[in-house]
């Protein structure tokens, strides 16, 4: 459980990593942008689904984990990068 945990922790972070490039990308990144939250929002599904096989420590962990990625969203500020014209 706790080793899941961790495990599901470090691949938010490397998903969070490839988010911040993508969206650096402007337009062109913006769909693969959403296929990858459409991931992050399944692996945050399976989470739920299985949360009430957690341990407390592991709940709290996971409560730490998403007020902390909602604080970036709140934090984060919006920047507008080149618009790409594919044709």
């Amino acid at each position: 459980g706790i080793e899941t945990a961790e495990d599901v922790d470090k691949v938010n972070e490397i998903v969070r990593k490839q988010l911040d490039v993508l969206f650096r990308l402007g337009n062109v990144g913006r769909f693969v942008a959403t296929d990858l939250l459409e991931k992050m929002s399944t692996i945050g599904s399976i989470l739920s689904s299985n949360f009430a096989n957690m341990t407390s420590d592991e709940t709290e962990k996971y409560r730490k984990f998403l007020e902390s990625e909602l604080k970036k969203i709140d934090k984060k500020d919006v920047k507008k990068g080149k618009e790409i014209k594919i044709e």
